[in-house]
């Protein structure tokens, strides 16, 4: 939905201005932590979690939170094992007691897609 692009300054030497957006825009499942507290959040970043969400999403048959905020016990669940190291999207799994089907690699992929503060 091209109403809600953000045209991003460009750069004579290539690339993008970095710049900190502060619109809220999209559904809360899709939205990243920063978005959601209303903090100001990289387009970017923000982009490649709603990705993740949207991956996860179409493979696994389920979303992976409602929100990613505190007021859903899922996303602080899997907050908290990134923070000790664990594999988010394995945790997901473990929270319906069925083990993770994809391969390590999209594992990883999916972790990283859905990493907090990265």
């Amino acid at each position: 939905d091209f109403g809600l692009a953000h045209l991003h300054r460009s750069r004579a030497e290539g690339g993008f201005e970095p710049e900190r957006l502060r619109e809220f825009c999209g559904s809360k499942s899709y939205c990243p932590p920063e978005m959601l507290a209303a903090q100001p959040y990289d387009a970017f970043s923000a982009d490649v979690w709603s990705l993740g969400v949207c991956l996860f999403a179409l493979l696994s048959g389920f979303f992976p939170f409602e929100e990613a905020s505190p007021r859903d016990w899922r996303f602080s669940r899997a907050l908290r094992a990134q923070m000790d190291g664990h594999s988010v999207t394995a945790t997901i799994f473990g929270f319906y007691a069925r083990p993770c089907p994809f391969s390590a690699e999209l594992g990883t992929l999916l972790d990283e897609m859905l990493c907090v503060d990265p």
